[in-house]
């Protein structure tokens, strides 16, 4: 009797990660299987693989310890010692779920960002673990909040959408520091003054002056008072 595991064992994933199945490769199913096959987690048993036999699927990505299968409109997971390799892909360049996880890890992005949605995506591109469903073009141009990291499968935003790491650019939501204003050494001497180092002429002075010390403003011209003298030889007073 298979005792019933939850993550798979590392004796399991250091053969999974050595099988020669690649992402585009065509496989066929050839057994069923069930929780602890191999040291393999699965969330649901498939004791007869019969009826998948006649069927075959082409290898659309390669997650942490399974094979991501798709044939028409059918999906599904399966553990590699199920799997039959029956054509190579005519590629195999293509990326892989660990090239996507590594560039994932290295963007940088983090819970609590913001980010701007810069492209649309393909479906597995660069080996994302989901496709881009048609309603997601309305989010290009637009930002939103990270509030998940859904590894694989991208970044959640604004706790409900998730979307690729590629396809997102993080946004400065901090203001830009204003430059300090620039200052000025002044100094007066007796008979000359001297700004930032430099002897000012007489003219530069009277501006000086008029700029620092009266601040700009003109002097009001004081008007001249007018006094009458009292007439003391005729009678006009």
């Amino acid at each position: 009797m298979t005792t019933e595991i939850k993550e798979s064992t590392k004796e399991y994933l250091k053969l999974f990660n050595a099988c020669p199945i690649k992402i585009g490769d065509t496989v066929r199913v050839i057994r069923g299987w069930k929780n602890g096959d191999y040291g393999y987690a699965c969330p649901f048993n498939i004791e007869n693989g019969n009826e998948l036999l006649k069927l075959r699927y082409i290898v659309k990505f390669k997650c942490s310890d399974y094979y991501y299968l798709e044939s028409g409109g059918d999906n599904l997971a399966v553990p590699f010692f199920a799997l039959e390799l029956v054509e190579k892909a005519k590629t195999n360049n293509l990326a892989t779920s660990d090239d996507y996880l590594a560039f994932h890890n290295a963007s940088g992005l983090k819970v609590g960002d913001t980010v701007k949605v810069v492209r649309i995506a393909k479906d597995y591109e660069m080996g994302w673990g989901d496709i881009w469903a048609g309603y997601m073009n309305d989010f290009v141009d637009r930002t939103y909040k990270i509030t998940g990291d859904a590894t694989w499968y991208g970044w959640e935003l604004n706790n409900k959408w998730i979307f690729p790491t590629f396809v997102l650019q993080k946004v400065d939501s901090t203001p830009t520091p204003q430059p300090a204003p620039a200052t000025e050494e002044i100094v007066i001497k007796n008979d000359s003054a001297i700004v930032n180092g430099k002897v000012l002429t007489k003219e530069e002075i009277g501006k000086l002056y008029y700029r620092v010390v009266r601040g700009g403003k003109s002097m009001k011209k004081s008007k001249k008072k007018t006094v009458k003298k009292s007439c003391t030889a005729c009678s006009c007073a």
